[in-house]
Formats: C-alpha cells, structure tokens, sequence
C-alpha cells in the first residue's frame, strides 16, 4: 500500500526545522561560541520552540494517528507567537539593530502560514472522516 504524500505536513516540517535552528541564530547575542552565547532566559524561550518540528514530523510519518494533535500544534504556534513578541517587547537591550526585529517579525509571519496550512489540513481531515463514517 502507497501512502499518500502530503506536502503541507511536509513543508511545515522542513519549515519548523529551520525555524527552530534560525530561531537560536536569533536569540544569538554575540559572536563567541554558540553555546556560551546564549543567556539563560533566552535558551528557555527557544527550548519548547523544538517540539514543534518533533510534531510536525509525526504529522508526516502517521498524519492518521497523529492528526487529532493539529489543535494542540496551531494552540502552541500561537503561544509561540505571543512568547515572541513579549519577548521582542521586554527584551530590547538585547536586540542589536533592527534586523532581529525584522526577522522576528518574519517568524511571526511564516508561523501564521503554518497555522493556516495545519487549519487546512484539520479541515480536510475532518471532511474525510465524515465522509467515511457516513458509509
């Protein structure tokens, strides 16, 4: 039996992933080494931020059994979002230039583009459930 290729999951995972390191990148505030660079505060913004390509690639490999966790994941992308813009807000003495503002905002902006293609996904899921259970 072939499965079936979705390219949302798989975007969104190939995107979590490099969210996830370009996220460190960010929280980065000088050029010594990568991991005495990072204070703690920043290390425990960016930790949670890495199950979400974990749960991206379970909706990949097994989108069936673990597509009932989309409303967990697009819950998590939104606190994500909100964690990063309080942090952008209280956080300023850390932020070196506009830049990493900019590019905050971009995450933010490519985090709503994952929502929106996971609401797509639920969507869809819940519309072939029904349609096979009303067989």
């Amino acid at each position: 039996m072939i499965k079936k290729f979705r390219l949302v999951p798989a975007s969104v995972f190939i995107f979590d992933c490099s969210r996830f390191f370009f996220l460190l990148k960010l929280l980065q505030l000088n050029s010594g080494p990568f991991i005495g660079s990072i204070h703690l505060p920043l290390v425990m913004y960016a930790s949670p931020n890495a199950l979400f390509p974990l749960m991206s690639l379970f909706l990949l490999i097994r989108f069936d059994v673990s597509g009932a966790y989309i409303p967990l994941y697009i819950t998590g992308k939104i606190l994500a979002m909100l964690c990063l813009a309080v942090w952008m807000f209280f956080a300023l003495e850390y932020i070196f230039g506009a830049d990493k503002i900019m590019w905050a905002v971009f995450l933010c902006a490519a985090d709503l583009g994952t929502i929106m293609g996971m609401a797509t996904q639920k969507i869809n899921r819940q519309e072939t459930t029904n349609t096979e259970g009303g067989r």
